[in-house]
């Protein structure tokens, strides 16, 4: 079995934001941080039990990671959402879009870990995630969670 030493803290920051959004008012996390700490084993231990989408990028080309987030969402939420997707996304903004359209009725954590490597494969990345965010529904569900290193 797993254990968590000295992270209560950021247990109890990441539930309160899930709390939030689990009311309808989104969320959204950045857990930043020098490399090898654990941040990927403390989201890991986080979303587990929750409605979840957990993604780690790995440095490939945006169409390698946009089926590979295709595949997350399948995994995290199940063939029916997994079909929805078909093998990929057209785009970074579609699957932000597609997973804000899963949270306005039923609360959903999405960790995108190593945010650095989707943001050198994708220009812009950072102002589609703040494009989409900034048109999320009224009373989504989303804590969406950044994760990376410098």
């Amino acid at each position: 079995m797993d254990s968590l030493l000295h992270r209560e803290e950021e247990l109890l920051r990441l539930g309160k934001a899930c709390s939030l959004a689990s009311s309808g008012r989104p969320q959204l996390a950045v857990l930043w941080g020098r490399r090898r700490v654990g941040k990927t084993f403390l989201l890991g231990h986080f979303v587990r039990g929750k409605r979840s989408v957990f993604f780690g990028a790995t440095q490939q080309a945006e169409t390698v990671e946009l089926a590979r987030f295709a595949e997350a969402v399948r995994r995290g939420l199940g063939d029916r959402a997994g079909d929805l997707v078909g093998n990929r996304f057209a785009s970074w903004e579609a699957a932000l879009r597609f997973v804000a359209a899963l949270a306005v009725e039923q609360s959903l954590v999405v960790v995108l870990d190593e945010v650095p490597y989707l943001a050198a494969s994708t220009p812009g990345f950072a102002s589609i995630v703040q494009a989409v965010w900034d048109r999320l529904p009224p009373r989504t569900r989303l804590l969406l969670v950044l994760c990376g290193s410098a």
